[in-house]
């Protein structure tokens, strides 16, 4: 179990466990978070543990204050939760105040990921704001409504200050000197006297006043290096076997029936193989950070998407307890699920600490190409079969390295196997938005059109053919009628996750040139209707160049598409 993943389990024991009591005092009131003590936390924590962490509170000028641990990415969470509070409380929208990100005055309600905002923080939110009672949906008037985001006239007028925006005064600049190689170690380097150098084991940089003057600095030392091939991946060789974790949010097998059965009953059978490869996060801005030590205690200030998570990085790199780490999220320009790791936060306090000065480390676009993590590459073989009616009655599906999330079949299919086989990566990877469920969702719906064609059938109607979820064959439904499928023929996919319903119909020409997208979406009661659409449309705008062009290539030593004029 890797650092997330242990994270990640921890943070689903303690939403568990936690207690979040109302304190009343006067015509005010405050809600704080009370957890109990648990085996994995280190002696300095345990104390501050006992601590509790205020959720909302009412502030003098009547106003209130509502903490959470996740971050605004441009999703619209803060708006979102100022929203809850103002309808649990009757209040208007701008009488709240949101606090988020900062591990030393907010609760850790887990990385701002894998769509938990809304499932896990809202409620926890409206429950405090409500005192216990929250209202019902039929009698919103705050939420459901598309509230514009509490930050946008400061976005649009160039006003507010993203965390690539933020230079403190008396904090000095920081470059570090780079291989051309992905991997590389360093052998010697040489620098004039008058060029700050800090350096640790492969860590070589340079820090100086101000940014222009740290470049500067960069490009004077000459650096020799040992290149490290990049190796083939095999994602097959290299795989293990599927495991089934139990309580894992996804879960690396997803089955029922027999395979044999499934098999003995197919008239016409299909095999495919379907590969995806490694992309690029690409938010808006590249990685910041500004990291500060006084004494034994560590401060760092980033565009981080999951604060509590990057403490405990740097807490487990330097040895020291997290109690004496902060982290404290300055709004990044996106993230799309790069911003979950530390390597910048890292990188910023190592420097810190060996220059003995505050310092902020600013990347590159093309450092973020090369250093941060990508989307997993991965390899995906399906085999199955229908019966003469033209239902699925085999389904035989393998990941290899992408990842689990939807893995399971939406489909109404008695026998069928779903596994997600872990394998080596020969590039760093990690989270992209949406996870692994652009991978198998792509292999999946894939098969599904290629299996209507060896049953000689409309794929919209063999889709619904194989389907007994109500509200997906709704969507399925709606969106062929508002795309017009009878009348004008394209691409249709559709999708089940996490209890939303979607269905896509695009219309592409001859030169594989989009022409026309529908998208229907069921997701549950909706909070900003607004918002929501600009998620949506964002998702499929993002959507397309990961499928049409997106993909990151070297050479077998180095990254060859390491700026976006290239990517």
């Amino acid at each position: 179990m890797n650092l997330k993943q242990a994270y990640v389990a921890e943070i689903a024991e303690r939403l568990r466990t936690r207690r979040e009591v109302v304190q009343l005092f006067g015509v005010g009131f405050t809600v704080v978070v009370v957890e109990p003590l648990h085996s994995w936390q280190e002696e300095d924590d345990v104390v501050a543990a006992r601590k509790p962490v205020v959720r909302l509170e009412t502030l003098p000028d009547g106003k209130v204050l509502v903490k959470t641990g996740k971050v605004e990415l441009g999703q619209g969470s803060r708006t979102l939760i100022a929203q809850c509070v103002a309808e649990e409380m009757g209040i208007p929208v701008d009488r709240v105040r949101v606090e988020m990100g900062n591990t030393d005055t907010c609760p850790d309600d887990g990385g701002t990921w894998a769509s938990s905002l809304t499932p896990e923080t809202v409620p926890l939110v409206r429950a405090a704001a409500a005192k216990g009672k929250v209202r019902d949906p039929k009698d919103w008037t705050t939420l459901g409504t598309s509230i514009p985001s509490l930050d946008a006239r400061a976005i649009v007028t160039g006003a507010k200050k993203f965390a690539s925006d933020w230079m403190p005064a008396g904090v000095m600049a920081a470059k570090i000197v780079r291989p051309e190689a992905y991997r590389a170690k360093l052998v010697s380097f040489s620098a004039p006297p008058e060029v700050k150098i800090v350096k640790e084991g492969d860590l070589l940089a340079v820090v100086a006043p101000t940014m222009r003057e740290a470049e500067a600095a960069a490009a004077k030392v000459k650096a020799v290096w040992s290149d490290v091939p990049i190796e083939k991946p095999d994602f097959r060789a290299n795989a293990e076997a599927p495991v089934l974790v139990p309580g894992a949010r996804y879960p690396g097998i997803v089955s029922r029936g027999s395979l044999e059965v499934g098999l003995s009953l197919a008239a016409k059978k299909l095999k495919a193989e379907y590969r995806v490869a490694n992309i690029a996060q690409v938010p808006l801005e590249p990685w910041a950070a500004v990291a500060r030590w006084t004494g034994e205690r560590l401060r760092v200030k980033s565009g981080s998407q999951a604060p509590f998570l990057v403490r405990r990085e740097l807490s487990q790199h330097f040895r020291m307890a997290e109690a004496k780490v902060t982290v404290r999220t300055i709004d990044p320009g996106s993230g799309y699920g790069g911003r979950q790791r530390g390597e910048c936060e890292l990188e910023a306090a190592r420097i810190a600490k060996l220059a003995q000065a505050p310092v902020r480390l600013a990347w590159s676009r093309e450092e973020e190409f090369e250093r941060a993590y990508f989307r997993p590459a991965g390899v995906i073989d399906v085999a199955s079969g229908i019966d003469a009616a033209g239902r699925i009655v085999h389904w035989d599906f393998h990941n290899y390295n992408s990842g689990a999330s939807s893995l399971g079949l939406p489909y109404d299919v008695d026998n069928f196997y779903c596994g997600f086989h872990k394998s080596k990566a020969v590039l760093k990877e990690g989270s992209y938005r949406s996870l692994a469920a652009v991978a198998n969702n792509f292999a999946r719906e894939s098969h599904i059109d290629e299996l209507a064609l060896l049953a000689g059938e409309d794929p919209h109607e063999c889709r619904l053919k194989n389907l007994k979820d109500a509200r997906l064959k709704e969507v399925l439904t709606r969106g062929a009628e508002k795309f017009g499928w009878k009348k004008r023929k394209g691409d249709i996919a559709c999708n089940l996750e996490k209890d939303a319903r979607l269905s896509l119909f695009v219309e592409i020409d001859e030169k594989i040139k989009l022409r026309r997208v529908v998208c229907v979406f069921d997701c549950g009661a909706i909070l900003n209707p607004g918002n929501l659409r600009n998620q949506v449309e964002g998702a499929i705008v993002q959507g397309l160049g990961g499928a049409l062009f997106e993909r990151i290539e070297h050479d077998g030593t180095r990254i060859v598409n390491n700026r976006l004029s290239r990517y």
